[in-house]
Protein backbone atom coordinates (compact mmCIF):
# COMPACT_ATOMS: atom_id res chain seq x y z
CA UNK A 1 0.00 0.00 0.00
CA UNK A 2 1.23 3.40 -0.96
CA UNK A 3 1.79 6.54 1.38
CA UNK A 4 -1.05 8.53 -1.09
CA UNK A 5 -3.73 4.81 -0.03
CA UNK A 6 -3.13 5.97 3.71
CA UNK A 7 -3.47 9.69 2.70
CA UNK A 8 -6.99 8.94 1.71
CA UNK A 9 -7.60 6.93 5.05
CA UNK A 10 -6.90 9.34 7.12
CA UNK A 11 -9.49 11.84 5.29
CA UNK A 12 -11.91 8.83 5.92
CA UNK A 13 -10.84 8.51 9.75
CA UNK A 14 -11.09 12.49 10.10
CA UNK A 15 -14.87 12.74 8.95
CA UNK A 16 -15.68 9.57 10.97
CA UNK A 17 -17.70 11.08 14.21
CA UNK A 18 -18.59 7.75 15.64
CA UNK A 19 -15.29 7.70 18.49
CA UNK A 20 -16.15 9.62 21.50
CA UNK A 21 -12.75 10.60 22.45
CA UNK A 22 -11.19 13.61 20.07
CA UNK A 23 -8.16 12.02 19.39
CA UNK A 24 -9.60 8.31 18.93
CA UNK A 25 -8.50 6.16 18.12
CA UNK A 26 -6.32 4.75 21.20
CA UNK A 27 -4.60 2.00 18.83
CA UNK A 28 -4.08 0.61 15.22
CA UNK A 29 -3.88 -3.25 14.30
CA UNK A 30 -1.73 -4.03 11.60
CA UNK A 31 -1.13 -7.81 10.09
CA UNK A 32 1.58 -8.61 7.49
CA UNK A 33 0.52 -10.31 4.59
CA UNK A 34 2.92 -12.76 4.12
CA UNK A 35 4.33 -15.18 6.65
CA UNK A 36 7.68 -14.36 7.70
CA UNK A 37 10.45 -17.10 7.91
CA UNK A 38 10.85 -17.51 11.85
CA UNK A 39 13.25 -20.54 13.24
CA UNK A 40 11.67 -20.93 16.82
CA UNK A 41 8.43 -21.52 15.94
CA UNK A 42 7.06 -19.89 19.74
CA UNK A 43 5.53 -16.69 20.38
CA UNK A 44 7.20 -13.46 20.57
CA UNK A 45 6.52 -10.04 21.72
CA UNK A 46 8.78 -7.16 20.91
CA UNK A 47 8.09 -3.61 22.76
CA UNK A 48 9.61 -0.17 21.38
CA UNK A 49 8.98 3.28 20.96
CA UNK A 50 9.18 4.09 17.47
CA UNK A 51 8.03 8.08 16.62
CA UNK A 52 7.33 8.79 20.13
CA UNK A 53 4.64 5.91 20.16
CA UNK A 54 4.73 2.48 21.81
CA UNK A 55 4.68 -0.69 19.50
CA UNK A 56 4.21 -4.17 19.99
CA UNK A 57 5.30 -6.35 17.46
CA UNK A 58 4.04 -9.62 17.83
CA UNK A 59 4.81 -12.98 15.93
CA UNK A 60 2.39 -16.13 17.02
CA UNK A 61 2.18 -19.12 15.28
CA UNK A 62 -1.44 -19.07 15.58
CA UNK A 63 -1.12 -16.33 12.85
CA UNK A 64 0.43 -18.97 10.50
CA UNK A 65 3.65 -17.20 10.56
CA UNK A 66 2.67 -13.53 10.22
CA UNK A 67 3.72 -10.60 12.17
CA UNK A 68 0.98 -8.48 14.03
CA UNK A 69 2.09 -4.71 15.00
CA UNK A 70 0.03 -2.91 17.37
CA UNK A 71 0.70 0.84 17.40
CA UNK A 72 -0.68 2.95 20.21
CA UNK A 73 -1.37 6.50 20.61
CA UNK A 74 0.50 7.00 23.92
CA UNK A 75 3.16 8.18 25.23
CA UNK A 76 2.49 11.27 23.06
CA UNK A 77 -1.33 11.00 23.25
CA UNK A 78 -2.41 12.84 20.60
CA UNK A 79 -4.20 11.90 17.03
CA UNK A 80 -2.87 8.81 15.64
CA UNK A 81 -3.15 8.60 11.68
CA UNK A 82 -2.82 6.90 9.21
CA UNK A 83 -0.42 8.65 7.44
CA UNK A 84 1.25 8.12 10.58
CA UNK A 85 1.11 4.42 10.85
CA UNK A 86 2.82 4.30 7.63
CA UNK A 87 5.49 6.22 8.76
CA UNK A 88 5.57 3.90 11.48
CA UNK A 89 5.43 0.24 9.72
CA UNK A 90 8.04 1.97 7.01
CA UNK A 91 10.72 2.29 9.62
CA UNK A 92 9.28 -1.14 11.41
CA UNK A 93 9.93 -2.87 7.91
CA UNK A 94 13.63 -1.25 7.62
CA UNK A 95 14.28 -2.37 11.44
CA UNK A 96 13.63 -6.05 10.42
CA UNK A 97 15.81 -6.09 6.99
CA UNK A 98 13.50 -7.13 4.64
CA UNK A 99 10.22 -6.21 2.69
CA UNK A 100 7.10 -6.88 4.75
CA UNK A 101 3.56 -6.16 2.70
CA UNK A 102 1.13 -4.90 5.43
CA UNK A 103 -2.46 -5.75 5.51
CA UNK A 104 -5.11 -2.56 6.20
CA UNK A 105 -4.94 -1.04 9.19
CA UNK A 106 -7.38 -0.66 11.97
CA UNK A 107 -8.18 1.66 14.31
CA UNK A 108 -9.55 0.33 17.62
CA UNK A 109 -10.71 1.73 20.93
CA UNK A 110 -12.29 5.14 21.59
CA UNK A 111 -13.02 5.38 25.48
Amino acid sequence: MSHEYFKNLDKELLNLRRYCHPDAPNEFIVISENAIPVKNDTKKVESMVVRGRYVEIIYDPQLSGKLEVIIKRAPKNTLLTYSEVYEILQEITRKIGFDIKWKRPFPRGSC
